[in-house]
């Protein structure tokens, strides 16, 4: 009776001479993820290993054989369990560790081993990618985003991948793939980069790779048309002609994109549209005081560049002289009037001689007058400029 009970309490195992084979869902597994794995076991048949069945001769153990398994990496869920028609089926579920897991199952004196893949290891594909791939010339920001597969192309959670680039800033230079495989930063420039990504990853025979999986991909900073504005060197006043020099240069080494508008805004109200390329304009000022003017272009690709310089107006003034000084009734007086600033634009000059004759209209500063009577007589000349206000020029003259 007592050795009755002692022989149930005992697990059935396979009998001397039973082989063993291991059969894996998969040969990665994610750190996290979860696999099955089968194990055949057969009375008098031959051991193997692999992802495929192997043709035993024998037949299999009977029901409830116990088998018993180990993994270097993750749990083996349940660790023990019986067999069904001479197999067994249990779960490969991962810890958050990579590497490489060696899962060993036994029964009695048959045993198998075999090997999975797990996170890093499992790696066997990289994928690097930008959104966009090419920036505004004045830069900005790009997503960049790795994608570590194993070698059916499923995405691997867990895996680290370290990102660098050649210029600019990375959010984030290292990142831990998600749930489906993908690890993103952002990247911040102004200038042309190339970014890599590197993630362990496994050579062509699977095992580990130290050197990792490393990917680049490189991200564009579109040309951008650069422009210069530079004012006239000489003095400059109300109503004298501003003459305005725009150069246009590109930043691109080749194929520069083309100017396809420009605006000049003269920071005293006025602004009008330019044609493509121009390279000098002039403007007329009415007021004196300090302006900016700004010039801006739109090329081919839609962006925008703009260029400014800073010019000082100045007040237009003029002053008179008389020829003769002395003047005598009924000889002729020749009278000149000189703007402060000669390059000033003049309409045209007013005269009113104070003697109750008809005012006059000249194109020209100088102008002769006969006085009739002798006296002091009181001229106005009226200087009306192409641009800005009228200045009012008072002679007083003596007559003899």
């Amino acid at each position: 009776m007592l050795a009755g009970i002692s022989c149930q309490s005992l697990p059935l195992l396979a009998p001397s001479g039973s082989t063993l084979t291991l059969i894996p869902a998969a040969n990665e597994l994610a750190v996290n993820g979860t696999i099955s794995i089968t194990a055949t076991v057969i009375e008098g048949g031959s051991t193997g290993t692999g992802t495929t069945t192997t043709t035993s001769v024998g037949q299999p153990v009977n029901n409830g054989t116990q088998v018993t398994f180990t993994t270097t990496i993750g749990t083996i869920q349940p660790a023990t369990a019986k067999t069904t028609n001479g197999q067994v089926t249990v779960q490969l579920v991962g810890d958050g560790r990579s590497g490489q897991a060696k899962i060993t199952a036994f029964s009695g004196a048959a045993s198998a081993t075999t090997t999975i893949n797990v996170g890093a290891a499992a790696a066997a594909r990289l994928v690097l990618t930008a959104n966009p791939q090419s920036l505004p010339p004045t830069g900005g920001t790009s997503t960049i985003a790795a994608s570590v597969q194993d070698s059916s192309g499923v995405g691997l959670a867990g895996v680290s991948v370290s990102f660098s680039t050649t210029a600019g800033t990375l959010a984030s230079p290292a990142v831990v793939t998600d749930a489906s495989g993908a690890a993103t930063t952002t990247l911040s420039t102004v200038l042309a980069a190339t970014v890599t990504a590197t993630a362990a990853g496994t050579t062509g025979s699977g095992t580990t790779s130290t050197s990792g999986l490393s990917q680049t991909v490189a991200i564009a900073v579109n040309p951008r048309t650069t422009v210069t504005v530079a004012g006239p060197s000489t003095a400059l006043t109300v109503s004298a002609p501003a003459t305005l020099t725009i150069t246009l240069a590109s930043t691109a080494t080749s194929g520069a994109p083309v100017v396809t508008a420009m605006h000049i805004d003269f920071g005293d109200g006025l602004g009008s549209n330019l044609s493509p390329g121009t390279t000098s304009t002039v403007h007329f000022y009415a007021n004196e005081g300090v302006f900016t003017v700004t010039v801006t272009v739109t090329d081919s690709t839609g962006a925008q560049s703009s260029g400014s310089a800073t010019l000082a107006v100045g007040a237009l003034s003029a002053s008179a002289t008389t020829v003769p000084s002395s003047i005598t009734h009924g000889t002729s007086a020749t009278f000149v009037v000189t703007p402060s600033n000669t390059a000033a634009f003049i309409d045209h000059y007013e005269w009113n001689f104070g003697d109750g004759s008809a005012a006059q209209s000249t194109s020209s500063g100088t102008n002769s007058h006969v006085y009739t009577t002798a006296g002091t007589y009181n001229i106005v000349v009226t200087v009306v400029p192409l641009a800005g206000n009228a200045i009012s020029v008072p002679i007083a003259i003596i007559v003899s």
